[in-house]
């Protein structure tokens, strides 16, 4: 991938909606139902002149094209500037280039932590460190994959925190390099998990330090259903979905796992661990039954796996060094900063803008609008319809590529991007990227696009809706509180969490779903061509991994950012060969992440404050961990 740094482009804080889609995808909603607020970021580059489309008014026009033009003459002229000083000092590093002793180079990655396969853009005066993603390693590693300075990477894996996908996409930056010649080496500190393991067999070599564990156990699932404790103080969940497969709120609404929920887990668990199996048996040059083996023998010390060919050696930090190069004198340097200094002697910048592949990123929960004490991942329709407009009218774009990284959310907020994304289809080509979920609500805005590329272990579909509510009236009266409602209209007070649903109202809530249901149905039969009858045998809220989704027509291609972008610049003709992949900004930037809660409690407030906000495209949090994990 072609990727430059310079600015990113801030678009501003987008503040208005499609009131005429509002209303057609809203029929049938009921007063009072709760909006969540997200915030969502977007790629795209922007060399020069900066237009957002704020759309002036008449007497502001002239004076926004004045300050687009002056912009543009500023930056042309700080260019000049920049590469005059350049010019004065080619001879110099002519020079030391020339004469000058270079040691060879060791980069070292350190992998911990959350990590996603992109990051959003941060204003320049944010303090707060870059967040890591494997895309700006990836956009590092290619330096230090053409730098022939560079005798290999050390990989320092350790509390890896990342989806499969994002998994898988760590191994091939792994893969690139040794595609390259450079040496690659995964060195585990502090032992590791089946995730931490599944990236560092991509490498060359293994090695751990002797006090060190090897907790390669496989994957599980784990899941808390609260019924019982629901039912203990007189509260309950009512729940209204489309799709037998529909699980989202079944740890609020069940005391056990359903039947459909289990065959899909099922499914996906022997799909991906299928995927982890393969690509460990590769790499070690062992079959997968002895692969299997090695996995079901675990937990292992550094030793044991040593002689089970599962690491290459065991040593301390100073023993892997002197394996690695010896007594030479050898320069380790982090990533970071050397891709900095790399960067920083660049001689040339060039004055003419080059093309752009722009990446919209829809990441988290799906929501209307962004609020100010929103917290964490979440995806904002707003925020992306305006940044797809950008992208449409925006001259120096070529291309598009929708990277999604969301388990779903409002059914609205869904179509609405669904909407702007078949409106960048008019103009450009466009593909989408799916990352570690891309289901429910992600897979509705993902479906609108030209092509849909999603990795083996993507956990993707669940073409369902669902609905519901609290139901409190019971608790009130264990409390001996009591609690009148007056209204006037027959289901005025269908929301309210003091009443159980009546038949009627349970009636209306149903066919609203299914209205919505058939239209999610009509998006994805519109978006992959296939009839409707066989779109419906595959939905009913199911989800599958990406290598599955592949085999039924529901994806088109086994890739990820990578490979998306390749298409993208191949269906962009001349312009796309030399255009370079730029994320556009939105506002002030990512919002922090939430402090930790355990997940059970987590999970439930999330599916609380989502079941009773409005129709809901979302999974059951399908996270496969580790087995003590």
């Amino acid at each position: 991938m072609d990727v430059d740094g310079d600015d990113d482009v801030n678009v501003g804080d987008p503040r208005s909606t499609r009131p005429a889609l509002a209303a057609a995808v809203r029929r049938g909603s009921q007063p009072g139902s709760v909006q969540v607020h997200v915030h969502v970021a977007v790629k795209v580059h922007v060399n020069g002149d900066v237009d957002d489309r704020r759309n002036p008014g008449p007497c502001n026009a002239p004076v926004a094209r004045c300050g687009a033009r002056l912009r543009g003459v500023l930056h042309v002229a700080l260019l000049l500037v920049r590469n005059a000083i350049a010019l004065a000092l080619w001879p110099v590093r002519a020079l030391a280039r020339a004469f000058g002793k270079r040691r060879p180079v060791w980069v070292k990655v350190e992998l911990r932590g959350a990590l996603h396969e992109v990051a959003r853009p941060r204003p320049f005066w944010d303090p707060r460190p870059a967040r890591p993603s494997v895309e700006g390693i990836r956009r590092d590693l290619e330096l230090a994959r053409k730098d022939p300075m560079v005798e290999g990477v050390i990989f320092e894996v350790g509390g890896l925190r990342a989806g499969w996908a994002t998994c898988e996409a760590l191994r091939e930056l792994c893969g690139a390099l040794r595609e390259s010649r450079k040496r690659t080496v995964a060195w585990l500190p502090s032992g590791a998990g089946t995730r931490e393991y599944f990236v560092a067999c991509g490498c060359d070599e293994v090695h751990a330090p002797p006090a060190a564990s090897l907790f390669v156990l496989g994957l599980a699932r784990e899941a808390s259903y609260l019924k019982q404790t629901l039912d203990r103080v007189g509260a309950r969940v009512e729940v209204i979905a489309a799709g037998a497969y529909k699980s989202a709120a079944e740890s609020l609404s069940r005391a056990e796992m359903s039947q459909a929920d289990r065959e899909q887990t099922e499914a996906l668990l022997d799909a991906i661990y299928d995927r982890i199996l393969r690509a460990i048996a590769g790499d070690r040059r062992m079959d997968v039954a002895t692969a299997r083996a090695r996995i079901d023998a675990g937990p292992m010390r550094p030793g044991e796996a040593l002689a089970a060919g599962l690491i290459d050696g065991v040593s301390y930090d100073d023993e892997l060094r002197r394996h690695l190069w010896g007594d030479r004198k050898v320069s380790v340097v982090a990533l970071p900063r050397w891709a900095r200094a790399r960067r920083r002697a660049r001689p040339w910048r060039r004055l003419r803008p080059r093309p752009v592949i722009a990446i919209l990123d829809v990441s988290g929960i799906i929501v209307s609008r962004a609020g100010p004490t929103m917290n964490g991942r979440v995806a904002a329709a707003d925020a992306f319809v305006k940044a797809a407009r950008v992208a449409r009218e925006h001259p120096q774009v070529c291309a598009v590529v929708v990277h999604v990284d969301s388990g779903g959310g409002s059914a609205l907020a869904s179509d609405e991007m669904h909407h702007a994304v078949c409106r960048l289809r008019e103009k450009h080509p466009v593909c989408a990227s799916f990352g570690d979920v891309a289901a429910s609500g992600g897979y509705y805005v993902g479906v609108g696009c030209e092509r849909i590329f999603a990795r083996p272990t993507t956990i993707t579909c669940s073409i369902g809706v669902i609905t519901g509510k609290l139901d409190v009236s019971g608790t009130l009266a264990k409390l001996g509180i009591g609690h009148e409602i007056v209204a006037r209209g027959a289901h005025a007070a269908i929301l309210s969490p003091a009443k159980s649903l009546t038949e009627g109202e349970r009636s209306a809530l149903t066919r609203e779903v299914m209205q919505t249901y058939d239209l999610f149905l009509e998006r994805v039969v519109a978006g992959r061509g296939r009839p409707k009858e066989e779109v419906a045998s595959l939905a009913g809220g199911r989800v599958w991994a990406g290598s599955d989704a592949r085999d039924r027509g529901l994806v088109d291609d086994l890739g990820g950012l990578p490979a998306a972008v390749a298409w993208a610049r191949e269906r962009a003709g001349d312009r796309g060969r030399e255009a370079i992949v730029r994320m556009l900004r939105l506002g002030p930037g990512a919002p922090p992440e939430p402090p930790p809660l355990p997940a059970a409690i987590a999970r439930s407030l999330r599916l609380l404050y989502l079941v009773q906000a409005e129709r809901v495209l979302a999974i059951a949090d399908l996270d496969l961990e580790e087995p003590w994990g």
